[in-house]
């Protein structure tokens, strides 16, 4: 009888409240008749604390490059009182 199983546990500390992630393995095997048992667990809230910050660093890329696509320009002209158009200012024209 071997049999292994992992599994992902999120722990709450009673005193301080932290939230910590383990990665969990346990193993099952029997020796000399009786059933024996290795439990592994594997810190991991670095590393998932890591991912969410790159998750939400992404989600602010994401949303700053759709704003980027509803940006307009609006031309100023350098000189109030003539009819000047620049050239660089193609998106939306001249008024």
């Amino acid at each position: 009888m071997n049999e292994q199983r992992e599994w992902d546990f999120e722990y709450v500390h009673q005193k301080t409240g932290e939230k910590r992630w383990f990665h969990n393995i346990a193993m099952g095997s029997e020796v000399n008749g009786k059933k024996k048992y290795i439990l592994v667990m594997s810190d991991r809230t670095s590393d998932w604390k890591m991912n969410q910050a790159l998750s939400e660093a992404v989600r602010a890329a994401e949303t700053a490059n759709r704003g980027k696509e509803y940006v307009s320009f609006q031309y100023v002209s350098r000189y109030p009182d003539t009819h000047e158009c620049d050239h660089r200012f193609y998106h939306t024209g001249c008024k």
